[in-house]
């Protein structure tokens, strides 16, 4: 079995629109997941509403990591970065096994292009998150929320005559 798939994704697109629970997940269970994106756009669309469509990068015991230095991530869900809570919602099929290995490993790495979801960022939200913003990344989203003491936000400021922006549209804004 392969434990260990990449995703690179330099032009076009990819949507989700699933119903029902249609989670975009990197990195699940035992195994590992990247995404690494330098044009085109990965857009999370569900049709649905709820926790069971939220992006989430580590998910349970994965190790996630989504890299974007160019193009669009779009998303109308929560993203999670490292973890997440039993209770957030059903579990697809072949992950309730899992439902007591809650602690994954994610990382959001945005040093350019625009990753942007309408909801939150919840980072370290049942495991161990780090989000990283570099010259020229821009990060939209309600709130950032770094849910534990796990949490870890960097910023790189400055390279040249650019500088990594993050943009907050909810009422909690950046929550520590």
């Amino acid at each position: 079995g392969c434990n260990f798939g990449e995703l690179y994704l330099s032009g076009g697109a990819i949507t989700n629109r699933g119903g029902g629970a249609s989670w975009t997940v990197i990195g699940a269970g035992a195994a590992k997941g990247a995404v690494y994106q330098t044009g085109g756009e990965l857009a999370a669309l569900p049709t649905g509403t709820g926790t069971s469509h939220n992006t989430v990068i580590g998910f349970r015991g994965g190790e996630g990591r989504y890299e974007i230095s160019g193009g669009r991530y779009y998303g109308t869900a929560n993203v999670i970065v490292g973890g997440m809570a039993k209770e957030d919602g059903p579990l697809p099929a072949k992950y309730t096994d899992l439902a007591t290995d809650r602690k994954g490993t994610g990382l959001l790495k945005v040093t350019g292009g625009t990753f942007e979801t309408t909801k939150d960022i919840l980072v370290s939200h049942g495991g161990d998150g780090t989000v990283e913003i570099g010259a020229g990344g821009v990060l939209k989203a309600a709130n950032l929320r770094l849910e534990s003491a796990t949490a870890k936000l960097a910023f790189v400021i400055g390279d040249g005559d650019t500088c990594g922006k993050i943009v907050l549209s909810g009422t909690d804004s950046l929550g520590f």
